[in-house]
């Protein structure tokens, strides 16, 4: 009775571990729609959780038509995929926010976006040979190329193996005469998320996150090592024979895959990034203001006004849709990866003593609390300073802004010997 018990036991902590990783659907789609850096995409690959939705993910946003077809998606437009996998805003897909939270919905929606530069000048009142009158309000991608913009704002270079594969799309979208060149584009509607919906926290948690789980998984193969060679906890037959080498050959192509699909899922957009400069003073606000009564599809969603007055952001990043498929072999090196890699390693684990298994939990366990735990600051409901009475502010947003922004503003007044308007408007005319 006792040899079945611990028969049963054995063989319950070696299969529970390769069969938890296949799960966690929703978390594993939420995290690669916030993959943008490589360090995130080694997070991501580390004691992966969610393996097959990571497959289909990378099938569903890169694959060929006969790929869609395989997983049961061969009549999925492109824009199903895009809101649930992608950060980005396109033509199909927008951002709204919707009773404490930031929905992905279809639809082309009512979002304003503005930034508002409370030290601008007299002149920016009035139209000038310069161009039209601007009153400190901009967007933001006119407002970074302002004099102001271009001091309290930078573009942050991207990686090194972004930088490369970027560079080749500017050169050939400028061969093929595209007018929208990299450096100047930006995403067509206002991405929520990644600006006002997530808190974003230093870089050096997530280099942090990344060593964490490359010597969790690195520990895994050690012990798995140890266990076999140093303290002989051998299971007996000839599965001591390949019960290492292919728990480790099966969790470096697992892993390998799994990185490569969230980097074909992040190639599929394109995003820049700005940061204030460390040694200027914010003196420009952000405002984003959502008409309430808005109907996209079968949502009605409320009226949403947010300013970091009072905690200004210290990062901006735009992503918008790459046009631009991936090359075939690509996507099938990933899933081939992926798959083989599963199979070699629930293989190799259960000819592996039980608690090489019962460590791959755990370390699956441990990266899925951290993954987790590195974007859990949201945008809270009350942040949104028209959640008291959207009922009260529905039709008047705009209004909110306008008494919003000539209550923060220094207004002076100036004598007519001072300042004449009429030749401003005189001069612009010319």
């Amino acid at each position: 009775m006792s040899g079945w018990w611990n028969d049963f036991s054995k063989n319950l902590a070696t299969d529970l571990a390769p069969l938890i990783s296949l799960l966690g659907e929703a978390p594993t789609k939420q995290y690669l729609s916030e993959c943008l850096t490589p360090t995130d995409m080694v997070i991501f690959a580390m004691a992966p959780l969610g393996i097959l939705t990571a497959v289909v993910s990378v099938i569903r946003v890169c694959g060929t038509p006969s790929l869609r077809a395989f997983i049961g998606r061969a009549q999925e437009g492109g824009g199903n995929a895009e809101a649930e996998l992608c950060s980005s805003t396109s033509r199909d897909v927008c951002e709204l926010y919707n009773n404490g939270g930031i929905a992905r919905v279809f639809g082309r929606p009512k979002l304003l976006e503005i930034v508002h530069d409370a030290e601008a000048s007299n002149e920016s009142f009035y139209q000038s040979a310069q161009g039209a009158a601007t009153a400190g309000i901009y967007p933001f991608k006119d407002y970074i190329r302002t004099p102001r913009g271009q001091q309290e704002w930078e573009e942050r270079p991207a990686e090194v193996m972004f930088t490369i594969r970027r560079r080749k799309r500017s050169l050939k979208s400028t061969e093929n005469g595209n007018a929208s060149s990299p450096s100047t584009r930006f995403a067509p509607n206002p991405n929520l998320s990644l600006n006002v919906g997530i808190k974003s926290r230093s870089e050096a948690w997530f280099i942090i996150a990344a060593v964490l789980g490359f010597t969790l998984q690195t520990a895994v193969l050690a012990w798995a090592a140890l266990a076999r060679y140093a303290f002989r906890l051998i299971r007996g037959g000839s599965r001591d024979v390949y019960a290492v080498s292919m728990t480790v050959v099966g969790t470096v192509f697992l892993c390998s895959g799994m990185t490569l699909c969230a980097f074909l899922v992040e190639r599929s957009t394109k995003e820049r990034l700005f940061e204030r400069k460390l040694d200027s003073k914010p003196e420009s606000r952000m405002y984003w203001i959502q008409p309430g009564n808005q109907v996209i599809g079968d949502q009605v969603f409320d009226s949403f006004a947010y300013t970091d007055r009072e905690n200004a952001s210290i990062k901006y990043t735009t992503s918008w849709k790459e046009s631009e498929p991936p090359h075939v072999a690509w996507v099938w090196g990933a899933v081939v990866s992926t798959m083989v890699g599963f199979v070699l390693q629930f293989l190799g684990l259960r000819a592996c003593h039980s608690s090489v298994s019962v460590a791959q939990l755990g370390a699956m366990l441990v990266m899925s609390v951290v993954r987790a735990a590195l974007r859990t600051e949201r945008l809270r409901k009350e942040d949104n300073i028209m959640a008291d009475h959207p009922d009260f502010y529905q039709g008047h947003e705009l209004d909110w802004l306008a008494l919003e922004l000539g209550n923060k503003c220094k207004w002076q007044v100036f004598s007519s010997e001072i300042y004449h308007p009429e030749q401003s408007s005189e001069g612009g005319a010319t």
